[in-house]
């Protein structure tokens, strides 16, 4: 009998990870027998990812932290994104080579697009936080024509090593007010994540230093609205938590590991009625 297909999720911790569902719930709906499943792996363990990916059924896998840079030198070859970012959260296993990918940057637009119907070419983006995630997104966001990516990190000297490994004239470090001129604010940062010392706090941003019409975004997806989104609802902002970027990167993934693409939909909606 032929092995299956297999991909899996690896990081640490990653007990928690919706991925495999995901993964497992694409694969359906494209009616491939592939199987997903979560790999605990730290950095001390980069050998054994390795080894595992080389395997004749794995096809490719999500990578979460720790291990989203410490992978990078490992691949045979990366994408121009994980060359810039230092950074990849997708491995392609693909005829005995291993390809680096993001897909992070890429899943923010789409689901900006698709759940807000927000296109940020001519616009401008504010960025809460300095880590792979916001950087993938700035990224993302200057290559898509955004006006300004504004960037707004506790450590400015974080913040400045962000904007040079990028590297583009459209990203500059900010202070608080200027996201009064955003016209999309993301928090980038885990405040506000259910389970986490700093589940009931705000961002750096409060509702109130936003414009009228800003739209708000977090990639917190635990719990489904945190409580910086709740307030910016209250003032009357329009607003996307987490789930969706959630998906639509993993969506990136899947179409790099089977070359097809699914719309997001069911999947979001599926993944909503569990979490609630």
């Amino acid at each position: 009998m032929a092995l299956q297909n297999t991909v899996g999720v690896v990081g640490q911790p990653i007990s928690h990870s919706l991925s495999p569902f995901i993964h497992r719930a694409a694969f359906s709906m494209l009616g491939l027998e592939w199987q997903s499943g979560a790999r605990e792996a730290g950095e001390s363990q980069v050998d054994e990812v390795i080894d595992w990916l080389g395997r004749e059924e794995v096809r490719g896998c999500s990578v979460t932290m720790p291990l989203k840079s410490a992978l990078v030198d490992r691949m045979d070859s990366v994408s121009d994104e994980v060359t810039r970012l230092g950074a990849l959260n997708c491995v392609l296993a693909k005829d005995g080579f291993l390809q680096g990918h993001s897909t992070d940057g890429a899943g923010f637009l789409a689901a900006l697009e698709d759940e807000l119907s927000v296109d940020l070419h001519g616009r401008s983006l504010g960025i809460l936080g300095a880590g792979g995630a916001a950087r993938a997104i700035a990224l993302s966001a200057a290559k898509a024509g955004a006006s300004e990516v504004l960037i707004l990190a506790r450590s400015t000297a974080h913040g400045e090593a962000a904007i040079h490994l990028i590297g583009s004239p459209a990203i500059r470090l900010a202070q608080a007010e200027e996201f009064a001129d955003c016209d999309v604010v993301v928090n980038a940062t885990p405040v506000g994540m259910e389970g986490t010392a700093a589940q009931d706090a705000l961002p750096l941003i409060s509702p109130s230093q936003l414009g009228s019409d800003a739209v708000v975004c977090d990639l917190v997806y635990s719990p489904l609205s945190t409580p910086w989104l709740q307030a910016c609802d209250l003032g009357g902002h329009r607003s996307m938590g987490g789930l969706s970027m959630l998906v639509h990167q993993a969506l990136g993934q899947i179409q790099l590991w089977t070359g097809q693409a699914l719309p997001a939909t069911g999947i979001i909606a599926e993944l909503k009625r569990q979490l609630s």
